[in-house]
């Protein structure tokens, strides 16, 4: 039986029917049966619908690169609710700024202490935003961003619009969220592993970065950091770690 072997093969529709199994867990068979059912070739279902469990259950270990292979490329772009186009985040969260991020992953927080799943809505409401008014991809000033400038008083209105989207889609959404998260948390692992040598005071997370941005003036004022790409940002962080080291050995 042909199953495919990575998310590129899977269709949108699929991936997202499938990701409220895939945060069940590898340990949930159940789970991982309606994984492999929904994976198959539909031609090969009634076949499959024979099968006594012994020949199933080789089959389990197909899937299983479901539940350990992130979701770095979004499988869909935008969404609609009420006539209006939301973009999703590029691939590795490549377009998006500290604000945003610093917005997203605090809600993440309060969903995963507090298992308050109106925060889900509110990470859908930071990172997915309508199409800038005047968008033109093919104009010199073109950032790579279709989304309208994030704007933190629209959260709250847009979280209760997307009450109304599918749990299968918030469930696929937030394997994503965790996917792009973990590629960044890897891209600057230095950062983000409590190398501190020489730090002192509190640590203030992304509001932090965002205020040594501004001392430093690179970037710009503190306004103008908050939109600077996380990219750019933890690219300028890295740069500025490793010449402390450079120093600290001479």
């Amino acid at each position: 039986m042909v199953i495919p072997k990575k998310w590129e093969d899977i269709s949108p529709d699929i991936a997202i029917a499938i990701a409220p199994d895939i945060l069940r867990g590898a340990t949930d068979v159940a789970a991982k049966m309606r994984i492999l059912e929904a994976l198959l070739p539909s031609e090969i279902l009634p076949v499959f619908a024979k099968l006594k469990p012994a020949k199933i259950r080789p089959l389990l270990k197909d899937i299983e690169w479901t539940f350990t292979t992130p979701i770095i490329k979004p499988h869909l772009h935008t969404f609609t609710i009420n006539d209006v186009q939301y973009h999703l985040p590029k691939e590795t969260f490549k377009n998006i700024n500290l604000i945003e991020y610093s917005y997203a992953t605090n809600f993440y927080r309060h969903l995963a202490e507090k298992r308050d799943f109106k925060a889900l809505n509110k990470i859908i409401a930071a990172l997915c935003r309508p199409a800038k008014s005047e968008l033109d991809e093919q104009s010199p000033d073109y950032n790579g961003d279709p989304r309208e400038k994030f704007n933190p008083t629209l959260i709250d209105q847009r979280a209760e619009l997307f009450d109304a989207l599918p749990a299968e889609f918030k469930a696929y959404f937030i394997i994503y969220f965790n996917s792009c998260s973990e590629y960044i948390t890897k891209q600057f692992k230095v950062l983000f592993d409590g190398d501190t040598e020489g730090a002192k005071g509190p640590n203030f997370g992304w509001l932090g970065v965002i205020y040594g941005l501004a001392d430093s003036g690179v970037f710009g004022n503190f306004e103008q950091c908050q939109f600077t790409n996380i990219y750019t940002a933890l690219g300028y962080r890295l740069k500025k770690y490793y010449e402390a080291k450079e120093i600290s050995k001479a």
